[in-house]
């Protein structure tokens, strides 16, 4: 009984990080400090750079790159490792393993091949600043880095796929802290030395060869910077490089010497050190590298500093909130993680981490509009001082609407024991303060507000509709979800809510009615003192045509029967959508050879005149809704590779005799009429081509119908069978 009940598991039991180590609680929040500043460190850069006009240069973008794959390169690995650590669960799925190669060994290569480019990027600004803006573009950059990551996705995916398919033997178990080739390979019970032959090529291509053309590049960079006169520019020259030169020792040490040196594979303990190193340590430093070294980032920083500052106070309160035990049920009562919430949960005391300080700084000195407003009143141009005043009064909502609701949640005493309003107020600081502070998205307001209204008056009956307690199976009558529908179910009195929906009724349909009546009242009185006829049926077709949707209320279906440009759009998108098989690919080219050879000159420009694709759909639609609703018996299998009508037809319970002798029709109109009409085409082309006199055209004709009567056959013969 036991044997019949075993099943193979094809899952992988991580061993972790130096399995044995004492004290691997404190390695381990090292790691996850690291991986905080890390993702900190590299997403400020990335912001940095994207923020500073100054910065949009080929070697601040490859810089982006390299800390987007630092960033992804880190989280492929950490997350995983520490989850795994926490739960006390070390098994991972063998999709999840290939995954973490895959994207693994794709970041690593990526990460190779970006480097080089950086190099040579380097070497032009350098040794060839005057070509560079011409050799190094941004649409040449942008090629690097697609290149980059193209070329790290091939090389992994290669690699992935052939090293999951060797057969293992022994149990499952990995000496590693993530999925890496060199430890799955050790279970193989294959013979693997090719595939390891193989690796040594790929490290030879994606590591050795890299680090020359790096080697090569600094070599003669140094040349170049040694002809230098000023030592300012040498200064500026060496800075820049020996950024990118630290960062290429740190990643290319590591992996050569697990890749490239002889019986690495003996030493496993050595390789998890290096490969910690190079996967979580190198991504750390690599922004504090460049933002420290460059002269650049850091006065970016010093022109931005809330970035950073941010950042910093940021990763203080989350690393320091997030080291105390919690006690009972982690339930937070909040929409998202946040401090507070996550402190309730303590088993220790806190109140000195909430004396250290609110979570938001209080209002600045700059924020105080006095200052502004008596400056302002000195202005002379009353159109000066209404510009600056629109200006003020925007930042001081913005103002109002941001530290308003941040002071009352962090600085009244007790607003931990009013939970509810807590979350109405972060509500307002986290969704609708981005939007008013938002310029683009107030003038879009500004210049559509029926959206922005439309959005404000749908939100409040949305959310008071959806916090009554329903009763009952919850089936709504409807093909949609309906406010009146969902009420029906509701256990509470919604009498008021009711006399709300009429309240609304009356604003948002009576109202706009009787404004739309009267609009029209005063438009027809107007309409009737225009002396053209013409213009008075121009202006009644237009008022017609909006009455006509006011009316009926369906604006998208009355836009398409009424508007004659959207019906000739429609046309000529049918016209020119390829859904029809015989009509639309093969009658239409047909009717365009004969019509240029036989008659040229009286042949259109576009030759779109065959509406195929319409009739395409519509041909398809009726028999495909007929033969689906069909009942079926026994099993559904279909001896077919895809869903095919005749194929369903053979499992149908039913007399189908009716349905084939309409296939039968369908296919008289669709197969037999057209091969009728290419046929008498293309012999009414023959016979034209016969009179020719020059024997090239009559080459360069028969040469062009004998591609198309080709396609036919190969498409119609089959069909026909």
């Amino acid at each position: 009984m036991e044997a019949g009940n075993e099943t193979v598991s094809t899952d992988f039991i991580l061993l972790g990080l130096f399995p044995g180590l004492i004290h691997a609680d404190i390695l381990v929040s090292v790691i996850l400090l690291i991986y905080t500043i890390a993702i900190t460190g590299n997403t400020t850069l990335i912001l940095l750079i994207c923020a500073d006009p100054h910065l949009h240069t080929s070697m601040y973008f490859l810089l982006t790159q390299l800390s987007l794959i630092d960033l992804a390169f880190i989280s492929s690995i950490v997350p995983k490792m520490a989850f795994n650590f926490f739960s006390g669960k070390k098994k991972i799925s063998l999709i999840g393993c290939g995954t973490q190669i895959f994207f693994t060994l794709a970041l690593g290569i990526a990460e190779c091949l970006l480097l080089t480019l950086m190099a040579y990027d380097r070497y032009v600004a350098i040794c060839h600043p005057l070509r560079y803006p011409i050799i190094i573009s941004h649409q040449v950059s942008q090629q690097m880095a697609i290149g980059c990551w193209v070329g790290g996705a091939l090389v992994s995916l290669a690699h992935t796929a052939y090293s999951m398919h060797f057969p293992l033997c022994g149990p499952r178990e990995l000496r590693h802290f993530f999925c890496e080739v060199k430890a799955i390979l050790k279970l193989s019970c294959e013979d693997i030395s090719a595939y390891e032959k193989g690796v040594v090529v790929t490290s030879i291509v994606v590591v050795l060869v890299p680090i020359s053309l790096i080697l090569t590049s600094y070599s003669l960079i140094f040349m170049q910077v040694l002809r230098i006169n000023s030592s300012e520019g040498r200064k500026k020259a060496m800075a820049t490089c020996s950024s990118h030169l630290t960062v290429v020792i740190f990643y290319y040490g590591p992996a050569i010497l697990i890749y490239m040196r002889p019986g690495s594979s003996q030493t496993p303990i050595l390789n998890q050190a290096l490969f910690m190193f190079d996967t979580i340590l190198t991504p750390m430093m690599n922004p504090l590298i460049y933002s420290l070294r460059n002269r650049d980032v850091v006065s970016s920083m010093k022109k931005d500093p809330w970035l950073g500052w941010g950042a910093l106070v940021s990763l203080a309160h989350t690393a320091y909130s997030m080291h105390f035990p919690l006690c009972g049920p982690r339930e937070l009562r909040h929409f998202f993680c946040e401090v507070k919430a996550i402190l309730k949960l303590s088993c220790e005391d806190i109140c000195l981490r909430e004396r250290s300080g609110s979570a938001c700084p209080q209002k600045p000195h700059s924020d105080n509009p006095h200052p502004h407003f008596m400056q302002v009143l000195r202005i002379n141009s009353s159109e000066g001082r209404k510009k600056a005043m629109a200006t003020c009064s925007f930042h001081l909502t913005v103002v109002i609407f941001y530290h308003g609701p941040a002071t009352l949640i962090y600085m009244i005493p007790g607003s931990s024991q009013t939970p509810i309003l807590n979350q109405a107020l972060l509500l307002s600081d986290t969704i609708l303060t981005p939007i008013l502070r938002n310029r683009d998205v107030v003038s879009s307001m500004k210049k559509g507000p029926w959206l922005g209204w439309g959005a404000l008056v749908s939100l409040a009956p949305t959310a008071y509709s959806m916090h009554f307690p329903l009763c009952g199976p919850r089936e709504l009558r409807h093909f949609f979800c309906e406010v009146k529908a969902i009420l029906k179910l509701s256990c509470e009195d919604i009498s008021v809510y009711e006399k709300g929906v009429v309240v609304t009724s009356v604003l948002v349909v009576l109202v706009p009615r009787s404004l739309i009546l009267t609009s029209h009242s005063l438009i027809f009185p107007q309409v009737m003192r225009i002396n053209s006829s013409e213009g008075r049926k121009k202006a009644m077709a237009t008022c017609s045509f909006h009455l006509t949707v006011v009316i009926f209320n369906h604006g998208p279906a009355m836009l398409i029967l009424r508007n004659r440009d959207v019906v000739s759009s429609v046309k000529k998108v049918l016209w020119r959508c390829p859904l029809s098989n015989c009509v639309e690919k093969y009658a239409r080219r047909h009717r365009s050879g004969k019509e240029q050879t036989c008659q040229p000159p009286s042949f259109p420009a576009d030759g779109h005149r065959v509406p195929g694709g319409g009739w395409g759909a519509l041909v398809s639609l009726a028999p495909t809704a007929h033969s689906m609703h069909f009942p079926l018996c026994g099993p559904r299998e279909l001896r077919h590779f895809f869903c095919e009508v005749k194929a369903i037809l053979k499992l149908s319970c039913e007399d189908i005799s009716v349905y084939k002798k309409e296939v039968i029709v369908t296919r008289v109109l669709v197969v037999l009429v057209p091969r009728s009409l290419i046929l008498t085409s293309h012999s009414l082309i023959f016979l034209q081509v016969l009179r020719i006199n020059s024997s090239e055209g009559r080459k360069k004709a028969m040469a062009t119908c004998s591609s198309h009567l080709t396609v036919v056959i190969f498409n119609h013969g089959p069909a026909m069978l």
